[in-house]
């Protein structure tokens, strides 16, 4: 009788070749290799994130580009700013001018290109506030004595003198003036820019002449003799007595004198201000007491003498 036999078809046969192999620790290299199977999930989107910080400022302002790309390999920066750049990063940026800045930035990787674009907007600074400051040295003089004005200012484009002075002046500088006459000078400074403007202003005292009035009491007398001065001067800086008296003395005054030897005395004071120097002085006569007396002895004497043989 003929042997049987089983036939497995090809959609059948490997499983139970699989199975044998796994049962048995002989299973050849010859055989079919299993797929590989993997547990990772699906591939990263590319992303690219871009910002400026602050995105406007007054000129002078540093600005910072911040930037993060995800599953990107390279980028590439344009417009206001160039070259390569990394994946991220942060960035400092300081304008010179005022205007708009715009900044883009490429990056890219085999399968991806994304790029996005900021802006900053720079604006000029406020204008600087104007200030003016006049000094006068000195603030007291003479007549036909020079004064110095000196006057600087800040933010001004340029400055004009009234008052005691007069015309068009740079926003700093040094000017010398005088007058003929006496009296209180308002000198005014006004200076203007685009921030405003500003005045300042000083008085100039200009001196008449000084004056000055000298007495003495009594003007004559017997030894010893207590004489006083008095004086009294306007306009002055200083007096200074010369003559039978000496030494500087205020420029008003009064002073007592003991004068014990018979003689004509002269007193003189001389005061000085800053438009001039005037000079008064005093005659004082210091008589004898005894001086009658004497002369009537010496008179005595002559006639005495005369008669003499």
């Amino acid at each position: 009788m003929p042997r049987a036999s089983r036939t497995i078809n090809s959609r059948s046969a490997r499983p139970i070749q699989l199975l044998l192999c796994l049962s048995l620790i002989g299973c050849h290299a010859a055989d079919a290799p299993l797929p590989e199977t993997t547990d990772e999930g699906p591939a990263p989107t590319p992303a690219l994130s871009f910002q400026a910080q602050p995105t406007s400022g007054v000129l002078g302002t540093s600005f910072s580009l911040i930037w993060s790309a995800e599953a990107l390999e390279q980028c590439q920066a344009s417009e206001d700013w160039s070259g390569t750049r990394e994946v991220s990063g942060n960035e400092a940026v300081t304008p010179s001018a005022p205007g708009t800045y715009r900044f883009q930035l490429s990056c890219s990787s085999t399968t991806a290109e994304l790029s996005e674009t900021v802006s900053i907007e720079v604006t000029a600074p406020p204008p600087t506030p104007v200030s003016a400051s006049l000094t006068v040295a000195p603030d007291t003089v003479g007549v036909n004595q020079a004064a110095t004005l000196i006057w600087t200012s800040q933010g001004a484009t340029g400055c004009t003198a009234s008052g005691g002075w007069s015309g068009s002046l740079a926003p700093s500088g040094s000017r010398s003036v005088l007058f003929n006459s006496p009296g209180a000078y308002p000198l005014i400074l006004s200076c203007d820019g685009p921030g405003g403007s500003a005045t300042d202003t000083r008085t100039l005292t200009v001196l008449p002449p000084p004056t000055l009035q000298l007495e003495a009491s009594p003007q004559q007398g017997d030894a010893p003799l207590t004489l006083r001065l008095s004086w009294s001067s306007t306009d002055a800086q200083r007096c200074l007595a010369s003559d039978d008296w000496s030494g500087e003395r205020p420029t008003t005054g009064d002073e007592e004198l003991l004068l014990d030897s018979p003689s004509s005395y002269r007193f003189s004071l001389s005061c000085e201000g800053l438009s001039g120097t005037l000079t008064q002085q005093q005659d004082v006569t210091v008589m004898d007491p005894n001086a009658e007396a004497k002369a009537l002895f010496e008179a005595r004497r002559r006639i005495r003498d005369s008669a003499l043989p």
